[in-house]
C-alpha cells in the first residue's frame, strides 16, 4: 500500500464528497475577513537592493553652464520614484535671496536625457517654471512642508530669509544671533527627479537596466536672475552662485536569474515598450485684446495644455522679482482648439477677469484630477491662484475613465489656445506654454527607439 493509500483522507477531500464546495466556501470566507494565519509566500523577484551613486563630470558649476552625469546603474533596474538629485548651492556674493514661490529647481532651464548610444529620450524647455506649475497644482501643502522643504520649497510665501528656511540663502559669510558664522551661504538640497524628469514623475514601474546604464543627464543652469528672487531691496544680478558636488542618487534592484532572462528575451525580440507624458514648450508674445497661442509640436496623443503669462526678464526691474510668479489673473475668456475640436466646447467667457476667475481654476483643477480625489488636495488656492499662480490649464483627453487617451496633434491639427487678456501692460508679458503628450520608448539589447 502506499504512504497516499495508507493515508486516511478528509471527507472534504474526496471526490464524491458534495461538502467539498461548501468547505471551500468556508475557507473563502476565513480568507476574505482576514482570519488566514499563514505566512504568505515569497513573491518578490529582487535579489538585492543598493543605493547607486553617479557624480557630475566637474566639481563645481555656474550660471549658463551644462551639468552632465553619466549613471553608473550596471545591471541595475531603477525605481523612478525613490531617485534624487543632490546639489549643495553656494551664494557667492553679500546679496540674500530666496527661490520665491520656487525651489532648487528654479537652477534648472532645461533638461536632456539620452541614452547610452545617444538617442535623445526627453527634452523640456523651461523646467523650472513648469516644475512650479506641476509640483503647486499636484502636491499638497503638506508635502511642501516635507519633502518639497528638502527641495527648497516653501509654503508660505515671505520676503524675509531665515537661516531655518531653505528657501532662501544667506550672504557670504552670514552670522547667527550668537555672532558666529552659520554656514547659510551654503544649503544642501535633494530634488526628487520625479519634480525633474517626466521620465521619473509619469512612469511607475522599475527602468529597465538596458535604458539606464550609461543614460546621460544634461541639465542646463539658470541665470541668476531668474533663479532668485532678490531681498531687501539687492538686485538678483549682483547675486552670484555656484553649484557644487552634483550627486544623482537612485533606488537601484538586482533581479532574479529568471526574470532577468525573460527581460532580455524580450528586449531582444520586440523590445520593452515604456509610456511616459512629457512636455514641449513654446514661448509667445502677448497683446492685450486676444490672442491666439499655436504649438506646432507633431505627437499622437497630446494629453493637456498648460500657459503660464508672466513679465519678460528684459523690462526693467523684473530682475528684483520672482520669476516663478505668474501676473494676477487678468484673463476674461480662455478656449483651447486642436483641428475641429474645442475645449471646452463653449469658451470660459464672462464680464469681466473676475467672473471667469472661478471658472478657469476649476479647470485646472479637473486637469490635473483633484475634483475626483479629494483626499490628495491641491497646494493652491482660489486666492494664490488669482494672485501669483494663475495658469491656463486645459485637458484634452478623450475619456475621463481612461489615461493616456489624447488626440493627435500636427500641422494640419495644430493646437492653439485662445485667450483674450485684459492688461494694458500685455505688451510687457510673455507666454510660456506647454504642452503634455506621451511618449513612447521601445528598449532593445543594445539599443533605443524613440517614438511620439
Amino acid at each position: 500500500m502506499s504512504a497516499m493509500q495508507g493515508k486516511r483522507r478528509r471527507r472534504s477531500e474526496e471526490e464524491s464528497n458534495p461538502n467539498g464546495d461548501v468547505d471551500a466556501a468556508r475557507s473563502g470566507l476565513v480568507s476574505l475577513n482576514g482570519l488566514s494565519y499563514l505566512l504568505s509566500p515569497d513573491l518578490s523577484v529582487a535579489v538585492s537592493r543598493k543605493h547607486v551613486t553617479s557624480f557630475a563630470q566637474q566639481p563645481s558649476y555656474g550660471p549658463g553652464q551644462k551639468v552632465s552625469i553619466i549613471m553608473n546603474s550596471g545591471s541595475q533596474y531603477i525605481d523612478p520614484q525613490n531617485s534624487f538629485i543632490k546639489l549643495t548651492v553656494t551664494n557667492t556674493t553679500d546679496a540674500s535671496a530666496t527661490f520665491g514661490l520656487g525651489s532648487a529647481l528654479n537652477l534648472f532651464r532645461r533638461i536632456v536625457i539620452s541614452s547610452r548610444s545617444g538617442d535623445e529620450i526627453e527634452r523640456v524647455d523651461r523646467i523650472n517654471k513648469l516644475a512650479c506649475v506641476l509640483d503647486r497644482y499636484g502636491k499638497s501643502r503638506h508635502w511642501m512642508d516635507t519633502v518639497g522643504a528638502g527641495a527648497g520649497y516653501n509654503s508660505s510665501f515671505g520676503d524675509v530669509p531665515s537661516i531655518d528656511n531653505y528657501n532662501s540663502i544667506m550672504p557670504v559669510g552670514h552670522l547667527n544671533t550668537e555672532g558666529k558664522k552659520s554656514g547659510a551661504d551654503a544649503r544642501t538640497y535633494c530634488i526628487p527627479l520625479s519634480s525633474l524628469s517626466s521620465l521619473f514623475r509619469s512612469y511607475d514601474k522599475l527602468l529597465p537596466s538596458h535604458l539606464m546604464s550609461g543614460c546621460r543627464f544634461e541639465l542646463e543652469l539658470e541665470a541668476s536672475k531668474v533663479a532668485f528672487k532678490s531681498v531687501a531691496g539687492t538686485t538678483a544680478p549682483s547675486i552670484g552662485y555656484t553649484v557644487d558636488d552634483i550627486e544623482l542618487h537612485c533606488d537601484a534592484y538586482t533581479l532574479t536569474d529568471s526574470v532577468t532572462r525573460v527581460l532580455n528575451e524580450t528586449a531582444a525580440t520586440s523590445g520593452l515598450e515604456i509610456p511616459f507624458v512629457t512636455y514641449s514648450h513654446v514661448e509667445d508674445a502677448v497683446s492685450q485684446g486676444s490672442n491666439n497661442w499655436e504649438i506646432r509640436k507633431a505627437v499622437s496623443r497630446s494629453l493637456s495644455v498648460i500657459t503660464k503669462l508672466s513679465v519678460q526678464e528684459t523690462v526693467a526691474g523684473e530682475e528684483t522679482k520672482d520669476s516663478m510668479r505668474s501676473v494676477e489673473h487678468n484673463i476674461e475668456s480662455f478656449q483651447c482648439r486642436v483641428g475641429s475640436l474645442y475645449f471646452p466646447n463653449n469658451p470660459v467667457s464672462g464680464d469681466s477677469a473676475d467672473r471667469t476667475l472661478t471658472s478657469m481654476y476649476f479647470h485646472a483643477m479637473h486637469a490635473f484630477g483633484k475634483p475626483k480625489t479629494p483626499s490628495a488636495p491641491s497646494g493652491v488656492t482660489l486666492g494664490e491662484y488669482k494672485s501669483h499662480l494663475g495658469a491656463i490649464v486645459t485637458t484634452l483627453e478623450r475619456s475621463s475613465a481612461l489615461l493616456l487617451t489624447g488626440v493627435p496633434v500636427n500641422a494640419s491639427r495644430v493646437c492653439e489656445v485662445r485667450a483674450r487678456v485684459k492688461d494694458a501692460n500685455a505688451a510687457n508679458l510673455t507666454a510660456d506654454s506647454w504642452l503634455s503628450y506621451v511618449r513612447l520608448i521601445r528598449v532593445f539589447i543594445n539599443q533605443v527607439e524613440v517614438e511620439e
